[in-house]
């Protein structure tokens, strides 16, 4: 069973066990970790399921809140000391990443993730691998061309308002959502022990 923790924007929680996916977004706005164990509780009380059968964490590491990424992390090392249970990171980048068809995996890929407004989170990617540092762009001023042998993906739609009309040919949209990493953990394809918070330096 696996226990997921998505801060980036929201406070998310989520349970992975076998094919079954529950998800519950927390109300909480200010000291998290003060009521986080609580709310945990109730959660799997309300699932019928035991905390203790718990044997990984997933966090997602970014883009978007540091602080509310830390306090997953901190948790979830908490758990970790007195449960013995492994804790792994993923990006919402490597998350999409992943999802990509394996024809267009064989391409240089430059993936975008909605912030608010025209400004989107970019990472670069080659392989399994990100390629230099995110950022966070604004797109109504920011000029984003065609490059041959590189794939667009973009977890919204709404980025076709600021494409050329070549890139919305050819961009792919896959929606972010937590239900997708089922499919990750099974395959293996991205595992991170000792996970980070993911840090863009002019996003604050």
């Amino acid at each position: 069973m696996f226990l997921i923790l998505d801060f980036t924007t929201t406070f998310n929680i989520a349970v992975l066990e076998k094919n079954s996916f529950s998800k519950k977004e927390l109300n909480a706005k200010n000291n998290t970790s003060e009521i986080l164990i609580d709310e945990i509780d109730r959660f799997f009380n309300k699932l019928k399921k035991n905390i203790n059968k718990i044997n990984s964490i997933y966090i997602i590491t970014g883009p978007g809140s540091f602080t509310g990424v830390r306090s997953a992390l901190t948790f979830a090392k908490t758990l970790s000391l007195i449960k013995k249970i492994k804790i792994f990171g993923l990006s919402k980048f490597e998350i999409l990443n992943s999802c990509i068809k394996e024809d267009d995996r064989r391409r240089k890929r430059k993936i975008f993730i909605h912030f608010k407004d025209s400004q989107f989170f970019l990472q670069n990617f080659v392989g399994d691998n990100p390629s230099g540092f995110p950022k966070l762009i604004n797109l109504s001023n920011y000029k984003t061309q065609y490059i041959k042998n590189t794939a667009y993906v973009c977890d919204k739609d709404l980025i076709y308002s600021y494409l050329s009309k070549k890139l919305k040919e050819d961009i792919l949209i896959i929606n972010f959502n937590l239900n997708k990493l089922p499919h990750l953990i099974k395959k293996n394809m991205i595992v991170k022990s000792e996970p980070k918070p993911l840090y863009i330096n002019n996003y604050f």
